[in-house]
């Protein structure tokens, strides 16, 4: 009985049985109508923030110049924040107490999972209750975090507003949206963004490790003896050829204005039909469509016109038979758990089969959007000439203006809209890849974990150390180069503002000033959906997180340190 602590001090009756059940009902409607209760605000808040959106790009595109006009926007998305504001201190503690009951359920789940279970009806349960709470908890979190993502949205166009409309209310406008942060929050304790998810899961992640190192009986499970040893899995980093830029960035002898722009273009399409981001792509397709992945077609064309997608294709069937392989996999590694129990060994085994599914998925997806996405990137190609590449050109063009003391606001405007348009750029090709970069990171974080884990073992001879000093390290090498290529994004965006910021004051017009409120006021990086931007303060944060990770293992594992691996005729699986 669930109630039998209650009736040991009263007699038992139904009427006082049917009372309990019922307030135990409103318990449960009232904890997950917290939850359900924030969402819906939050998805009302969000729409307004759209709604304004809209209407700023509406008035954007139809070049209103009437500071009345964009003195009411402003006005409007300034009530607003302040109505955002007023709903938080209402809601914030109703916000501080969902948070902390999903968050308690969760570690309350953790450790009864490390309890021997029954039988398949009782795993059945805990699987199902455990999932739905970490899907109410991400779900809270990203209609949540909505709020923040639709308040900055309308600073990309404002920024983008021709200069001959642009006026002091545009101006203050895109002071409010950089300097006053819009979010609901736990008390202030915590805002409500993408990136909490990230904050949450290191919690949960590290009272599990706890629990796990306290609780050895978890542990002690070793692979079965099958008379042969497991597949080790290798992951070679796969890169991408860059092809050499042209030197239209580089100005030999001082050039008028007139004769700059002309000099250049000429030189930018000559070097965009031998050296497209289309053609530098090709390999990296052909590459992928080897084993399975993004099919595409015209891969091969001369350019992006030739590519093109469609689900009747041979490619598509071969990436479809990938997914369905990867998916029969994973299924019957997810059954062997489900009827031999959960160890890290299978987590790692099903972790490896399932993100293959979800990469198979996702680059499917980016098949399909791969020839608008190319269009676009080569409608830019045609005015300034792979994203870290073209920022670092803009700012040499922008160098060798500034050093010709050019006052031309026409010259600097066409520079602002030139990189105006590759930020533009950049965002769209983050809302593909997105995904993919949250899976690469999760993955190869994940990995390093397991090696982790592997390295406290009694390693048997030199070759096991050999064989796992190599992958661990290679392991490292690719994470690095992930973080410090994908963070030249982020760099080469905000090197302009040290040359802007030291033009001459007989130069500096409107135009420079706009340029430098861009790129002071929007980030410009590659983000694991908004999660994380790649920037080199990441490999930080990594590193800090790995470093947590082996000082718990080494402190609850001093068993691991000293005793020697049983020989059940299998060998470890490193990755």
């Amino acid at each position: 009985m669930s109630y039998s602590h209650i009736f040991m001090l009263m007699d038992y009756d139904i009427v006082k049985g049917l009372i309990l059940e019922g307030i135990n009902l409103q318990l449960t409607f009232i904890w997950t109508y917290n939850d359900l209760f924030i969402m819906f605000l939050s998805t009302a808040l969000a729409y307004r923030f759209r709604q304004i959106t809209t209407k700023i790009q509406s008035v954007s595109d139809a070049k209103v110049g009437n500071e009345i006009t964009w003195k009411k926007l402003r006005e409007d998305y300034d009530k607003l924040c302040r109505f955002c504001k007023a709903l938080d201190e209402q809601i914030s503690y109703i916000v501080l107490l969902a948070f902390a009951s999903d968050l308690f359920f969760i570690l309350v789940q953790l450790c009864s999972s490390l309890k021997r279970m029954r039988n398949n009806w009782e795993r059945f349960y805990f699987y199902w209750s455990f999932g739905l709470l970490i899907l109410r908890t991400v779900c809270l979190c990203l209609i949540g975090a909505k709020v923040n993502d639709e308040s900055i949205k309308p600073l990309p166009i404002l920024n983008s507003v021709p200069s001959d409309i642009y006026n002091i209310e545009i101006q203050r406008l895109i002071q409010q949206i950089a300097s006053t942060p819009v979010a609901i929050t736990g008390k202030n304790i915590f805002s409500i963004t993408k990136g909490l998810i990230l904050s949450i899961a290191g919690a949960i992640v590290t009272y599990e490790l706890v629990l796990v190192q306290f609780n050895g009986n978890a542990l002690n499970g070793a692979p079965e003896s099958t008379g042969r040893c497991p597949d080790y899995v290798y992951h070679s980093p796969t890169t991408m050829k860059i092809e050499p830029l042209d030197k239209t960035s580089k100005m030999e002898k001082p050039m008028t204005p007139v004769n700059r722009e002309s000099a250049t273009l000429p030189k930018v399409k000559t070097s965009l039909e031998n050296h497209n981001s289309h053609k530098s792509f090709s390999k990296m397709l052909i590459l992928a469509q080897v084993f399975g992945f993004l099919p595409a077609q015209g891969i091969l064309g001369p350019d992006f016109r030739s590519l093109h997608f469609t689900w009747k294709s041979a490619r598509v069937g071969y990436t479809v038979l990938t997914i369905l392989g990867a998916t029969f996999i994973s299924g019957m590694q997810l059954y062997k758990i489900f009827a031999k129990g959960l160890d890290l060994m299978e987590a790692n085994r099903f972790f490896f089969n399932f993100s293959g599914v979800i990469a198979g998925c996702l680059f499917l997806n980016l098949a399909r959007n791969w020839p608008v996405l190319m269009k676009d990137w080569g409608t830019v190609e045609l005015s300034i000439t792979a994203l870290a590449c073209r920022f670092s050109q803009i700012t040499a063009r922008i160098q060798s203006v500034a050093d010709a003391k050019i006052d031309t606001e026409i010259i600097w405007k066409n520079l602002r809209e030139d990189y105006n348009r590759l930020c533009r750029l950049c965002r769209r090709v983050d809302e593909v890849i997105s995904y993919i970069v949250l899976l690469t990171f999760a993955s190869d974080l994940f990995f390093i974990l397991v090696q982790l884990f592997n390295s406290l073992k009694q390693m048997r001879n030199d070759l096991e150390r050999l064989y796992f000093y190599w992958s661990f390290g290679l392991l490292i090498l690719r994470t690095v180069c992930l973080c410090l290529f994908g963070a030249k994004v982020n760099d080469e965006s905000t090197k302009p503002i040290l040359i802007l910021n030291s033009v001459p004051s007989n130069v500096y017009n409107l135009e420079i000033q706009r340029f430098i409120q861009q790129i002071g006021t929007s980030e410009v990086a590659i983000t694991g959906k908004n999660f994380f931007s790649i920037t080199r303060g990441l490999i930080l944060s990594i590193a800090g997180a790995i470093v947590t990770y082996e000082l718990v293992l080494i402190q609850f594992n001093d068993s691991l340190l000293t005793s020697t691996p049983e020989d059940t005729g299998s060998c470890p699986v490193y990755v």
